[in-house]
């Protein structure tokens, strides 16, 4: 690595800018790191068509900057929600499966209620959630916008498709986020309701700006749900040398609720 390229590195780590572009605003992963950061990195120390590994990629940072740039990419991570979140970023889509989320994200955004019956879904998310620190008002908030996405999800499984029911499904993943994790006092439920329509065409133009990248994709791009311990055994790795091994790894020490979300 030249001192040019250096200079570019420490700039980039330094880079507090707001993430945006491609499908990085799909879903805040915990711990992640800026977009800018990985593609300098993978800009300035490997070339086109390096192998590039992520042994815990979380939200996939890495791998949908690898493909911006024309590496191949291998993405390791044993929780199942980092895998889904990346598949879904990574997917190209037709314009078809565009136009039909589109529509459905637009008529769920005007027909979405909260007025159903308990469900195994309502009951087990009721059974697990904290109300310490709630007033009434709040868990009532709370309670609406949970039977809300239960609606959403028993309508969503008239959607067969299985890349557009996958991208329907992290929006509502990225609707519930925004609207309940770390949030104080908990919104209305009308508010979680506008982001079903806002949010989908937010992650629609995201996936419009990544598909010139996407050409071949399944040739340049592999997704494994398992412990990076394994990451020995996978066949992309014995049969090319990694060129660079680019990841936020979990801290020793530090608690991070990677599959949970903070409500209080």
């Amino acid at each position: 690595m030249n001192k040019s390229s250096f200079k570019k590195i420490i700039s980039a780590v330094n880079d507090q800018s707001r993430v945006r572009g491609s499908t990085h605003r799909f879903y805040t992963y915990p711990a992640g790191f800026s977009p800018v950061f990985v593609e300098t990195a993978i800009k300035s120390l490997t070339k086109i068509n390096d192998l590039v590994l992520d042994p815990f990629m979380g939200g996939g940072t890495t791998l949908i900057e690898a493909l911006r740039a024309e590496r191949k990419v291998v993405g390791i991570d044993l929780n199942p929600i980092a895998t889904f979140v990346t598949k879904v970023k990574s997917t190209k889509i037709s314009r078809k499966n565009h136009d039909n989320i589109e529509k459905w994200a637009d008529d769920m955004s005007k027909n979405i209620h909260f007025k159903l019956k308990d469900n195994k879904f309502i009951k087990k998310a009721f059974a697990v959630i904290n109300y310490k620190g709630l007033g009434k008002k709040e868990i009532s908030n709370l309670k609406k916008i949970i039977k809300g996405a239960a609606f959403y999800l028993k309508e969503l499984k008239k959607i067969k498709n299985k890349k557009e029911n996958d991208f329907l499904r992290l929006l509502l993943l990225r609707c519930l986020h925004s609207t309940l994790h770390d949030k104080r006092p908990i919104a209305d439920f009308y508010v979680f309701k506008s982001k079903i329509r806002s949010n989908s065409l937010d992650m629609l133009q995201g996936m419009e700006d990544l598909d010139p990248f996407l050409k071949n994709f399944r040739s340049k791009l592999k997704i494994y749900n398992k412990s990076s311990s394994q990451s020995h055994k996978i066949k992309e790795l014995k049969s090319k040398k990694v060129s660079l091994i680019l990841t936020s790894p979990p801290y020793p020490g530090i608690n991070i609720p990677y599959s949970r979300w903070q409500i209080h």
